[in-house]
């Protein structure tokens, strides 16, 4: 429009002190602006009645699909957004940084939201929006004004050697026909988290077909695979299990029973971390859980002289910061690495 009519106005050499060509000026812009709707720009928001921020996170979360990121991860980013938008009166797109600032407030003192939960919500909304602005939806980033969240660091402990044998020793069938013999598939879900540092979901979805030797390919975070690897402990303990106790029907390393004891394929995560903290309560150790076995993994393989590097690597982390999370060691251990390696 704007183009037309510099075009016009060159083309006629308008002399503005002549009333005849003001009158023209004003017809020839009438004709131009016939094909056009103008309405005044408003700077206030409307109260969001629309579909525009449904169609918005469709968008971020297909990107990040095509990133590569995890179903559940695509899921919980959706999760954050929808809940926003829903509590909202702007569209996702038209909130300010002090917006956010209020909402983040209210999650805290309403909802009761711990400064983690966040922390990692803010961390999905500034995903979000810094995809909007490279996107070209935004010309600036609410997230600017709102920093990270100081969140509490608390130390996070391994198990101890003499723990994981006292786990090792409740791997037994407790009642039945069974009763005080050897469950062996306990005691190969124990020793492949220990050897391997897998993931709940991961350990899950082992095939016995992806045992090759002491080696097992894992489908991790990402759909990234990576090879892990099994201690003479772990193979023997899958031996054992496989020509005892395996379901000889499916595909899957580890079968599964449910609480009325009906038997499916295979475990899933939460079915795992039901056995580990059974296990643990049985040996009379708090606050056992799968996860805790992938800490004690890395910080085992860390004090036994495996560099930082690899177990990052062993662990399928992108960064060591993440590995350095995991780590459980103290400040005598801390002496003597100090006195063999600082000269």
């Amino acid at each position: 429009m704007i183009n037309k009519i510099t075009q016009q106005l060159q083309a006629k050499m308008v002399d503005y002190d002549s009333v005849d060509n003001i009158n023209k000026t004003i017809t020839f812009l009438k004709l131009i602006l016939y094909d056009y709707d103008i309405t005044p720009k408003t700077r206030e928001l409307d109260i969001y009645h629309g579909n525009a921020d449904e169609q918005v996170i469709k968008r971020f979360l297909a990107t990040k699909m095509v990133q590569g990121r995890a179903p559940r991860t695509i899921e919980y980013y959706g999760s954050i957004l929808n809940q926003l938008s829903k509590k909202s009166e702007k569209p996702l797109l038209g909130l300010t940084g002090d917006d956010i600032l209020v909402y983040l407030a209210i999650r805290q003192t309403q909802d009761q939201c711990t400064n983690t939960t966040l922390n990692n919500e803010r961390r999905v909304m500034s995903s979000f929006y810094s995809w909007a602005m490279s996107s070209d939806l935004m010309t600036k980033n609410p997230m600017n004004k709102v920093g990270a969240i100081k969140i509490e660091k608390k130390k996070k402990t391994a198990l101890t050697e003499a723990e994981l044998e006292q786990i090792r020793n409740e791997c037994v069938y407790k009642n039945g026909k069974n009763k005080g013999k050897i469950n062996y598939r306990y005691l190969a879900l124990i020793e492949v988290l220990l050897s391997t540092g897998c993931r709940a979901f991961e350990v899950a979805n082992i095939k016995i077909e992806d045992i090759k030797g002491d080696e097992i390919k894992i489908l991790g975070k990402g759909n990234k695979e990576r090879i892990v690897y099994l201690n003479a402990r772990a193979r023997s303990a899958i031996d054992n299990y496989l020509n005892y106790e395996h379901l000889k029907h499916t595909p899957y390393l580890f079968y599964g029973v449910n609480g009325h004891g009906e038997v499916s394929d295979r475990l899933n995560k939460e079915s795992i971390n039901d056995i580990v903290k059974k296990l643990g309560k049985r040996a009379g150790i708090p606050h056992v859980h799968a996860h805790k076995f992938r800490r004690t993994a890395a910080t085992l393989a860390l004090r036994r002289g495996m560099p930082i590097e690899l177990v990052s690597k062993m662990l399928g982390h992108e960064s060591i910061d993440t590995t350095q999370i995991y780590l459980d060691i103290n400040q005598e251990e801390l002496k003597i690495a100090h006195q063999k390696y600082v000269v």
